[in-house]
């Protein structure tokens, strides 16, 4: 069954490294590009910020003497304006305990360069030439005091060339898609002209506080028994027994049995006037759920499996698969999906799953099933799901989103940790992204991505 499951997993992954091998002939496209990761750490709020020429005219008079070409003395002597003028263009401000205060200083920029293009593909920017392949890089600061994380970040950004691509007159702005990692968390987001901001706000309860929670295992009710009833039985005993002894010892044969009648009816008496008396007998393991339970547990264990690689950091991930998948497939389940994509990364570009939706739950049986390392048996379901997940490529500014549908058997198990996805069969998959697709929800995780050209300092 272990194939299974990561055939399922890896369906999802080659499709997203379709779409990528896809993308790397549509892209760069020629006009206006701009690449935007942001990264709180520990004592600074930091934007990695590359663009080409054509973006960097949009926002400023560079003053060089040829307009497909940037000399490195004219980079350098752009230094100050550019961090002058991109202190205007993104603004940062940074609240809570230990962040610098609302009236955040202008950013330090740093490590500026200039990349050397690929002249080959120069066929692709018919419009804007050379102007459309040359990009410069550089980062920006933003300080973080106190050594405490900020409650909250928000990001202004207000440069929105016009889409060069679009049919539309006048053409649109561009909608810029960005990256922001924080909290050991990749989230994806959007900027545009319409809303231009995006407020970051930190999430407590490390791992588990962007964990869905997923309800216990029941136990087992094994009833209880009343104070009384054991004095009773107690009584009775005694009684019973020494009327025994005493017909055997002196030939009586109402004297003990009156005797124990009496006290048998005070203990009855006793029982019935103070039922409140009673000890709980001991949980005798995981009972096994009703349908309704089942759904309920298995909607956020199913969630949680995608939700794991929003972590930027590889034992994050592993923690957080550990939260929904069985011990023995973890491991090997980690490896594949991990392997797969650094491999997706190679295109230049990375989907990552920003969205599951479940379309229909079908509780196929529940009782108590094989434990896959052989201890026994356990209380568990099989359901059946039909769900469609939402994939996002980002490449330079843009966002191109994918949704396929899946109609999936998972196999759940009580284990001593709690439920778990043991087991899991694909029945079908298509392709429904398009016209007739459901509008995706905001955005959620995000994909990093390498630039696309080298840079030098």
């Amino acid at each position: 069954m272990r194939r299974l499951i990561f055939g399922f997993l890896a369906v999802i992954l080659l499709s997203a490294r379709s779409a990528t091998a896809a993308l790397t002939l549509l892209h760069p496209q020629d006009g206006p590009h701009v690449d935007l990761k942001f990264e709180l750490r520990s004592d600074a709020f930091v934007a990695d910020i590359s663009m080409n020429l054509v973006f960097l005219d949009y926002i400023m008079d560079t003053g060089r003497e040829q307009p497909d070409k940037l000399e490195a003395s004219e980079l350098e002597g752009l230094l100050d304006r550019l961090q002058a003028r991109m202190a205007e263009v993104c603004r940062v401000t940074i609240a809570g305990a230990g962040a610098a205060p609302p009236a955040t200083p202008a950013p330090t920029l740093a490590a500026l360069a200039m990349n050397d293009p690929d002249e080959s593909l120069l066929p692709l920017f018919p419009r804007s030439g050379l102007r459309g392949l040359r990009k410069i890089k550089f980062t920006l600061s933003w300080p973080v005091a106190g050594g405490t994380a900020p409650k909250s970040v928000s990001i202004v950004w207000q440069a929105f060339p016009p889409d060069e691509l679009s049919t539309l007159d006048p053409k649109p702005p561009l909608v810029l898609a960005a990256e922001l990692t924080a909290e050991g968390v990749r989230s994806q987001l959007e900027f545009r002209s319409t809303e231009p901001e995006f407020i970051w706000r930190s999430t407590p309860g490390g791992m588990r506080g962007r964990l869905l929670a997923v309800p216990e295992p029941a136990k087992q009710a094994a009833g209880s028994v009343s104070l009384p009833a054991l004095a009773f039985a107690a009584v009775a005993g005694i009684a019973i027994a020494r009327g025994l002894r005493r017909r055997v010892g002196t030939g009586s044969a109402r004297r003990p049995w009156i005797v124990a009648i009496g006290a048998s009816s005070l203990a009855v008496a006793c029982a019935w006037s103070a039922p409140w008396l009673r000890v709980a007998l001991p949980t005798s393991g995981p009972s096994t759920p009703t349908s309704a339970e089942a759904i309920a547990i298995f909607g956020p264990l199913h969630a949680n499996l995608y939700r794991a690689f929003d972590f930027s950091d590889e034992v994050a991930v592993y923690d957080a698969l550990a939260e929904s998948v069985d011990g023995p497939l973890l491991e090997d389940l980690y490896l594949t999906i991990h392997r797969s994509l650094v491999a997706q990364e190679e295109g230049g570009a990375m989907s990552r799953v920003r969205a599951v939706r479940e379309l229909e739950n079908h509780v196929d049986s529940i009782g108590l099933l094989k434990q896959l390392d052989g201890a026994g048996e356990t209380p568990g379901f099989v359901i059946t799901c039909r769900y469609q997940v939402d994939g996002r490529v980002t490449h330079w500014g843009h966002s191109h989103d994918r949704t396929n549908e899946y109609r999936t058997r998972y196999t759940v198990l009580a284990r001593p940790s709690g439920w778990r996805i043991a087991e899991t069969e694909v029945l079908e998959q298509s392709r429904v992204d398009g016209v007739d697709a459901p509008a995706a929800p905001a955005p959620t995780p995000a994909a990093k991505e390498d630039p696309n050209a080298p840079f030098d300092a």
